[in-house]
């Protein structure tokens, strides 16, 4: 009996310091980051372009990824330690080089481009492409992963939570096969179960949502060298 008592008293103390050892935020929710609906669009090579030449590389601020690391150019894969180049208009809850999170596409951004044609509500998401790669591919990509409303997008983030936010690091499009393999997901808003576990996001069928173009585009062409950047 003594022998037994024992035992239950040492895995009572076991059970006691493993709970101690247990982050503080082990139960954080997504509901407690700040965001807001927000309208999402689609960029590529084609449309960062103006009558001097294709810029598709450029950013409009020289921001670095959370871990230091420089960046060259629009670029990313929506990790986040190098996230999504995206394209804003400055004046409202986002803010230049400031990290966000986009549920519907599970990837981080970073507020690195200037959106001319934005209002403060408006992001645009660029889509890894060249000069080499098909135009009408791409554009059919930006236009095949833009929503039809807005979609939920958390800011302000200065840390990576992957016990909140889950990450698809794979690419928009595939310059290989000259395909669109981006892929969206349905949102849960960071919402938890009963057992205070994050629900999974669930991939949409197919993928992609065709909708009707959204974004304004510019008309006509531009070239650098022997580069063609027609206009989506």
């Amino acid at each position: 009996m003594q022998l037994t008592t024992a035992l239950f008293s040492t895995l009572a103390l076991s059970l006691t310091a493993s709970s101690s050892l247990l982050p503080v935020d082990a139960h954080k929710r997504a509901t407690d980051y700040t965001g807001q609906e927000t309208q999402l669009t689609f960029f590529g090579y084609p449309d960062n372009c103006d009558s001097t030449g294709c810029y598709y590389s450029e950013t409009a601020y020289q921001c670095s990824n959370p871990d230091g690391s420089s960046r060259n150019g629009a670029q990313g894969d929506g990790s986040y330690n190098n996230p999504l180049s995206i394209a804003f208009q400055p004046g409202g809850n986002f803010q230049q080089c400031g990290i966000i999170y986009i549920a519907y596409l599970q990837k981080f951004g970073i507020l690195d481009g200037l959106c001319a044609s934005c209002d403060t509500n408006h992001l645009d998401i660029w889509i890894d492409s060249s000069c080499s790669d098909d135009a009408s591919n791409v554009c059919s990509c930006e236009d095949s992963l833009t929503p039809s409303s807005d979609q939920y997008v958390y800011y302000g983030i200065t840390a990576d939570d992957p016990s909140v936010f889950n990450v698809d690091s794979s690419a928009l499009y595939d310059s290989s096969s000259q395909t669109c393999t981006g892929r969206v997901y349905n949102q849960k808003r960071g919402k938890r179960d009963e057992a205070g576990e994050a629900q999974s996001l669930v991939p949409k069928s197919n993928g992609l949502i065709p909708r009707e173009l959204l974004r304004k585009r510019q008309i006509g062409a531009c070239a650098e060298n022997s580069c063609q950047c027609p206009s989506c």
